[in-house]
């Protein structure tokens, strides 16, 4: 009994984080379109767990160069969310 003593609030709250999760997802990969190419090809990269030595290899850039778009990247995407008006 005590163990599923607060499984349906879990599991609300469970889906709920999942929603959110899938809306931010949503809302980065269209986002993402607003980049040009080298900043969303580098971004993608390393959201996909690359590190920056791997993809300045697979770019053939720096990696000085991955760290300044990804910078770069985050700025503007955080210019667009605020102009969106996205939380």
């Amino acid at each position: 009994m005590k163990a599923s003593a607060g499984w349906g609030d879990w599991e609300i709250g469970r889906s709920e984080t999942a929603i959110e999760n899938a809306a931010k997802m949503d809302w980065l990969t269209t986002a993402m379109q607003h980049l040009n190419d080298d900043l969303r090809d580098t971004l993608a990269m390393v959201l996909d767990d690359m590190t920056h030595a791997q993809a300045a290899e697979i770019l053939g850039v720096s990696e000085g160069t991955i760290s300044w778009r990804i910078s770069e990247a985050k700025k503007r995407l955080k210019e667009l969310k605020e102009k969106e008006g996205v939380a």
